[in-house]
C-alpha cells in the first residue's frame, strides 16, 4: 500500500527543510521530497510521517538522517570546467594576482556545494596548470556538500565521458586515467582535496588550517534559497573569506539587495564578488576592472539551447525564418557555432568573422558574433552586431532579447525595458522577457509591475512540462524558473 503524506504535513516539512538546509521546496519539487520521505521512512522502519518529522527534530541521528533525505532532493548534474570563463579568470587573473603580485606561498580554496566533485577537481587542475613547478607553494582545497551520496562519488573521482565534454584534450591526458569508457581523476588531484559534509545553514563555517579562504566557489547552490537563507550564507562567507577575497557564484545568483559586504567586479570575461574591507577603496577593487551592474542570467548561456528545446512552447523562435546563407558557407557557420558552444571563444570569433565576410547579410551570423562579443565583455561591439541582425531580420526574437539583457547589464534600464517589450510583442509566449522585466521592476521597488510580470511568467510556465528547457535560459527548466518566480512573488507580497 502506498504511503500518502497528509496535506497538513506539507508546511511542516517545507519549513524544516528550509530551516535546516536553506532549500525552499514547492511545486513539482514537493513530489521529490515526498518520494525521499517515503524511502527514508521505509529505511528507518517508520510508518507515520509525524513520527519521522519528530525523528528529524530530536533523534540523536537527526543530522545524519537529514543528510540522507537531502540526497533525494538536491540536483547534482554538472561537468568539469562548467562556465569556463570562471576558470580562465581564476587562472589568468586571480591566481596570478595572489601568487605573483601578493607573493603568497599558500592558496586556500573552498568549493561550497561541490556536488559530485567536478568543480573542485577543475579548481585543482587550474592551479596545477599554473604552478606545478612551485614545490614551495602550499595548496589547500576544501570541497563540501550536504549530499553524502554526491560526496562519495566525488571522493571516488570516476566519471563518464559526458562530464568531460568541454575538458581540453591536454587535461584529459594529464589528469585522467581512462578505462572502459570511464575516466578516473589522477591521484595527484585527489590528494589535493579534502571532501567533507557541511550544511551551509549551519555555523560556524569551516576555515583553512591557517588564516582565511582566499577563494570561495559557491555556484548554483543558493538559487533555491530564500532571501534570509542567502543572507545567512553571505554573512558567513564574509566571516571566513580573506580581506579582498574572491567569491564565485552562478550566473543566475546574486547578492543584490541581500548583502552589501561584497562588490561585484568584472575580472577577465566574468563577474566575481570581492569581499569589501573599506568600501570601494580596497586595493583589489582598484586593481581589477570597474564595477558593472549584474544580471540574473548569463549571456553565453542564453545561446546554449538544444534544438528540441527551441521548438517547444517556452518561447518560440520557429516563427522567424532566417535568411538563406550564401552557398558553401554553412560549414563555416556551424564550426563557429560549435566552437562557441565548446567555450572556445577566440576561435569562435575568428570563424564567425570569416563567415560574415562571406555572408554579410545573414542575420544569424551577426547574432552569433554578438553573443561571442557579449561573452568576452565587449558589450558595445555586441550591441552593434545585435542591431545589425535586427536590421536584417526585424522579428529576430533572440536578438531583441539579448540586446535587452546587455542593456540591463549596463544599467540602461529604459533600453532594456524597450527591448524586452519588443521581444514580447514578437512572441507573447517567450517567458524570459516577462521574467527580466519583473527583475528590473523588483530591483527598482516597483512592486505592482514586478508582480504583474512574475504572474505573466507563471501563466506561461504553468503550461509547460516541468523539465522543459526554457529558451535563451542556458539550461533552466520550467520547474526551476517557476520556483524562482514563486519565491520572488512571496517576497514582494510580504
Amino acid at each position: 500500500m502506498r504511503l500518502e503524506i497528509p496535506d497538513g504535513d506539507v508546511k511542516l516539512f517545507q519549513d524544516l527543510i528550509c530551516r535546516k538546509s536553506g532549500i525552499f521546496l514547492e511545486g513539482s519539487r514537493l513530489d521529490t521530497l515526498w518520494a525521499g520521505i517515503r524511502a527514508r521512512m521505509k529505511s528507518r522502519g517508520i510508518t507515520d510521517p509525524g513520527q519521522y518529522y519528530n525523528f528529524l527534530l530530536f533523534h540523536p541521528e537527526r543530522q545524519q538522517e537529514l543528510g540522507e533525505l537531502l540526497s533525494y532532493i538536491t540536483i547534482n548534474e554538472t561537468y568539469f570546467f562548467r562556465n569556463k570563463a570562471h576558470f580562465e579568470t581564476l587562472r589568468d587573473q586571480v591566481l596570478v594576482k595572489l601568487i605573483k603580485e601578493n607573493k603568497q606561498d599558500v592558496i586556500r580554496v573552498w568549493s561550497a556545494g561541490c556536488s559530485t566533485g567536478e568543480e573542485p577537481y577543475s579548481v585543482a587542475m587550474t592551479i596545477l596548470d599554473l604552478v606545478e613547478d612551485r614545490k614551495d607553494l602550499q595548496i589547500e582545497i576544501l570541497a563540501s556538500d550536504v549530499d553524502k551520496d554526491a560526496l562519495a562519488k566525488a571522493k571516488a573521482g570516476v566519471y563518464k565521458e559526458r562530464a568531460l565534454r568541454i575538458t581540453e584534450e591536454e587535461y584529459r591526458k594529464r589528469y585522467f586515467n581512462a578505462n572502459n569508457g570511464r575516466f578516473e581523476v589522477d591521484q595527484r588531484l585527489k590528494d589535493m582535496i579534502k571532501f567533507e559534509y557541511f550544511n551551509l545553514m549551519e555555523a560556524p563555517y569551516p576555515r583553512p588550517s591557517v588564516g582565511s579562504w582566499d577563494i570561495i566557489f559557491c555556484r548554483n547552490v543558493v538559487i533555491y534559497f530564500n532571501r534570509e537563507s542567502v543572507r545567512h550564507v553571505a554573512n558567513n562567507f564574509h566571516s571566513v573569506l580573506a580581506d579582498n577575497g574572491y567569491l564565485f557564484m552562478g550566473h543566475s545568483e546574486t547578492l543584490d539587495g541581500v548583502s552589501d559586504e561584497f562588490s561585484p567586479v568584472r575580472i577577465g570575461n566574468t563577474f566575481v564578488y570581492i569581499k569589501k574591507t573599506n568600501a570601494d577603496s580596497s586595493s583589489a577593487l582598484k586593481n581589477h576592472a570597474a564595477r558593472q551592474p549584474k544580471e540574473a542570467v548569463t549571456l553565453k548561456e542564453h545561446g546554449k539551447i538544444s534544438k528540441s528545446a527551441s521548438k517547444k512552447r517556452g518561447g518560440r523562435s520557429e516563427n522567424v525564418t532566417p535568411p538563406e546563407p550564401v552557398e558553401d558557407t554553412e560549414p563555416i557557420y556551424k564550426e563557429a557555432s560549435d566552437l562557441f558552444m565548446q567555450e572556445q571563444i577566440d576561435a569562435a570569433l575568428s570563424k564567425a568573422e570569416t563567415y560574415l565576410k562571406l555572408a554579410p547579410e545573414d542575420a544569424r551570423g551577426h547574432l552569433l558574433a554578438g553573443k561571442i562579443y557579449a561573452d568576452q565583455g565587449a558589450y558595445e561591439q555586441a550591441i552593434d552586431e545585435f542591431k545589425k541582425s535586427i536590421e536584417l531580420e526585424p522579428l529576430l526574437t533572440e536578438a531583441h532579447y539579448l540586446l535587452g539583457v546587455i542593456y540591463m547589464r549596463l544599467a540602461r534600464v529604459t533600453g532594456a525595458i524597450d527591448e524586452f517589450k519588443k521581444t514580447i510583442y514578437i512572441d507573447k509566449d517567450c517567458v524570459l522577457p516577462y521574467f527580466s522585466l519583473a527583475l528590473i521592476y523588483q530591483s527598482n521597488n516597483i512592486k505592482k509591475d514586478a508582480l504583474r510580470e512574475y504572474n505573466n511568467s507563471m501563466r506561461i510556465l504553468e503550461k509547460l512540462p516541468s523539465d522543459e528547457i526554457i529558451q535563451f535560459s542556458g539550461g533552466l527548466t520550467a520547474r526551476i524558473l517557476m520556483q524562482i518566480c514563486l519565491k520572488n512573488i512571496e517576497e514582494l507580497s510580504a
